[in-house]
């Protein structure tokens, strides 16, 4: 499993302005805030031992940072995707821009989840298709524990199915990977300042699901959460409970739970009722 906390690349990264500051500096920086520009001025910071040397001896370096860092505060990103030379090359674009800056990588959704509960980033990068919990997994858990981070999906997938399945979980942004080099940066600051992106190859959906004509599929499908649809796709495979839970990373009583709530919405009765329509049912799901 692989787990990175922090920006592997960059103990030093450029800002505007065109200075180069390390870590430490930043932090320095960050918590000072506007309070120490006239200290800068007046040669305070020279005097405190317990600042970093740079900031120390340049005080004029020392406000460049505070005035950067306040007037272009940095968005936090988690980037996670199972593909490692797709990810290290989306990371390094992302670690380019002085307003954003990646705080942790995950190789998989459950050590994504992790990195997003300990870091609390202000938007996570999520590929869809990831092990252990795939994206929109962790998203619904991130709505469901009621954390603040944002989540933007990176997926191959460009139909409406998978398109309605994100806008379910409450992702707010949707960039297909072909065109993920292009898209990402915009994207990231586009639902840093609180709104909502999705690719062009996919926002027409969003007309689509205002005109939605009704279904041809059995009545209740609809109703179905993106998770219930899971179950129940996964019942046509003739997967089990327990084969289930392992998939979704819940418990097996979970899974039971799922069951009943789709009976329930499809009015099915019967031990095997649930399973025979989900086979009967697949091109559906």
């Amino acid at each position: 499993m692989e787990k990175e906390f922090g920006s592997p690349r960059s103990g030093r990264r450029p800002v505007a302005l065109g200075g180069m500051f390390d870590d430490t500096e930043r932090a320095v920086a960050r918590s000072a805030g506007w309070c120490f520009i006239s200290n800068l001025y007046l040669g305070f910071l020279p005097m405190n031992r317990d600042l970093p040397q740079a900031l120390r001896c340049r005080p004029l370096r020392g406000l460049v940072l505070i005035y950067t860092l306040t007037m272009n505060p940095e968005t936090t990103v988690i980037l996670a995707d199972d593909h490692p030379i797709f990810r290290q090359g989306l990371a390094q674009l992302i670690e380019r821009q002085t307003d954003l800056r990646i705080v942790g990588e995950a190789a998989d959704g459950r050590t994504a989840l992790e990195m997003i509960e300990q870091l609390h980033p202000d938007i996570a990068l999520l590929d869809l298709d990831m092990p252990e919990l795939d994206g929109f997994a962790v998203a619904l858990r991130v709505r469901q524990r009621e954390l603040k981070t944002r989540i933007v999906i990176l997926t191959m997938h460009k139909d409406e199915l998978h398109f309605q399945q994100a806008i379910d979980v409450g992702v707010r942004g949707y960039i297909i990977k072909d065109s993920a080099v292009t898209e990402v940066i915009d994207c990231l600051r586009t639902v840093a300042k609180g709104h909502d992106y999705f690719s062009p190859a996919v926002s027409a959906f969003l007309l689509g699901k205002t005109r939605r004509k009704p279904s041809s599929g059995p009545a209740g499908l609809d109703e179905l959460t993106p998770t219930e649809r899971r179950v129940l796709r996964s019942l046509a495979e003739l997967m089990t409970t327990k084969e289930i839970a392992a998939e979704l990373g819940v418990s097996p009583r979970t899974i039971d739970n799922h069951r009943a709530h789709i009976c329930s919405k499809l009015d099915l009765q019967g031990t095997h009722a649930l399973v025979k329509f989900a086979i009967q049912n697949k091109h559906e799901l």
